[in-house]
């Protein structure tokens, strides 16, 4: 997840000096790569080949936290960035009690295909939701028009 973080926040920031919306658009990307790689984990026969694809979900999936913090303070006003990041904690709180609602619905159906659907989904509406928010944001503002002078007339010729 370290990895991940650290990753997503640098092509974040990379990205959004071309583009504002790059800030969202690399949590989204990293969440919907993740999609194949978690329900690919869930579902491999060997305990190596679902590690490794554990591995490569944790490396695109944790993206999201650099980019989300960086676009929660560019969004919020000074006066209530500390409000702004209270209720992100809360947020981030209530999705750490999913792993209990996921062992609830554990009843009839074998743990590993409710953890491929319950979490894939997770992270599918999780990147629609980032791109939603990235259209909220303003685009790169278009490059300065270049400045085009007037050819300096010839001078007049006089024949003669």
């Amino acid at each position: 997840g370290v990895l991940s973080a650290v990753l997503g926040g640098a092509l974040a920031d990379r990205l959004t000096a071309v583009d504002p919306r790059a800030r969202l658009w690399v949590p989204a990307a990293g969440s919907l790569l993740a999609v194949p790689l978690w329900v690919g984990a869930c579902q491999a026969e060997s305990f190596y080949g679902s590690i490794a694809l554990l591995l490569g979900e944790y490396i695109v999936a944790e993206c999201w936290f650099g980019p989300t913090i960086a676009a929660l303070y560019t969004a919020t006003p000074k006066e209530v960035q500390g409000t702004a990041q209270g209720l992100f904690t809360v947020l981030n709180a209530v999705g750490n009690v999913m792993p209990l609602a996921i062992g609830a619905l554990h009843h009839d159906s074998p743990l590993r295909d409710v953890m491929a659907v319950t979490v894939s989904a997770a992270y599918a509406f999780s990147g629609l939701f980032f791109l939603l928010a990235a259209e909220h944001l303003p685009p790169a503002p278009a490059p300065p028009a270049a400045a085009t002078e007037p050819a300096p007339a010839s001078p007049a010729r006089t024949e003669g």
